[in-house]
């Protein structure tokens, strides 16, 4: 590893982080953020102080951070993978861009990636914000016209997709019964059962059954059945796994259900699921999930709000 003169005295920013972080596990030994974050520290020689350092909301120090967010992009564009809950390791592709020997690792060598250009160019309300360093210049009449507002919500927007993300990372990581406990208390924070009645898992790992049930009023006259598959999101749920999850539906005499995947839904399971007439079905993929757990603070806390004031024109008769 090089190039420690380009943060000399200071706090790197996490795209000059990209490449020693690649480099520090080139090994292909399998590592924890937080064992990456002491031997970063240690190679960019940070001080005492520049460690300790903590963001605004006190919870973390700018610096891990800093390392986070490195290895966000570096698996975005596959250089690195997951392993397991935390864990990770670097990939073929990590190893070959090494070999390369880039000099840092920067935006531009990332969009290379297919990968990392759809995770840079997704689509949402706002334009994803570039990352910027000290090479990428080029950026900055993109961002000339925006407001503050803009930049505001563009990061907003980029902070709850990575945290979608992140999100959907660990459960697949989580051991398997965590995933059933997780969708009831889901649907508990959104409203459904009563705590004289809570819900309940009855589901067993690899079943085509019912993995849980919540009701939907304290008597219990109103029973909602769950189905929870953790599935990777290259594995589609699919019309026979609907089908088999109805049959169980009428076994019980059930006439409401939630599908819940950490995958997505083919276009045959979505369509049977709307075309059936006795008993209603909800479908839940792994983007609507994570959403759905962002929205109704399940598996998150709130790290900081921000506050934006404006002047009260009534104030002054304007």
């Amino acid at each position: 590893m090089n190039n420690q003169t380009l943060w000399r005295g200071r706090i790197p920013t996490y795209d000059e982080l990209m490449l020693p972080l690649l480099q520090l596990v080139s090994d292909g030994n399998v590592y924890q953020l937080g064992q990456i974050v002491s031997a970063l520290a240690d190679y960019v020689n940070l001080t005492t102080e520049q460690r300790d350092e903590l963001l605004p909301s006190g919870k973390r120090t700018r610096f891990a951070d800093r390392v986070s967010w490195a290895k966000t992009h570096l698996q975005k564009a596959l250089l690195i993978e997951s392993v397991g809950w935390g864990k990770f390791r670097i990939t073929a592709r990590g190893i070959w861009l090494l070999s390369q020997k880039p000099v840092q690792i920067t935006h531009k060598v990332l969009m290379q990636f297919p990968e990392y250009a759809q995770f840079a160019t997704r689509k949402s309300d706002m334009p994803i914000l570039p990352m910027l360093s000290a090479d990428d210049d080029y950026e900055l009449p993109l961002m000339a016209h925006l407001t503050p507002q803009d930049l505001i919500e563009m990061a907003y927007q980029n902070l709850m997709s990575d945290l979608a993300e992140e999100l959907l990372e660990m459960i697949l990581s989580a051991p398997p019964h965590f995933f059933e406990r997780l969708v009831l208390e889901l649907l508990m924070a959104m409203g459904y059962g009563d705590p004289s009645t809570p819900a309940k898992a009855v589901g067993g790992v690899g079943d085509a059954g019912i993995d849980g049930y919540i009701y939907q009023d304290k008597l219990g006259l109103e029973v909602v059945y769950i189905q929870a598959k953790r599935w990777s999101p290259d594995k589609p749920v699919g019309r026979p796994d609907i089908q088999a999850f109805v049959g169980s539906l009428l076994g019980v005499g059930g006439k409401k259900g939630v599908f819940i995947t950490t995958s997505r839904f083919s276009q045959s399971a979505m369509t049977y699921a709307d075309e059936l007439q006795h008993l209603k079905l909800v479908l839940i993929d792994g983007s609507r999930l994570t959403q759905l757990m962002i929205e109704h603070n399940v598996g998150v806390v709130i790290e900081k709000q921000y506050t934006i004031k404006m002047v009260n024109r009534e104030k002054f008769g304007i």
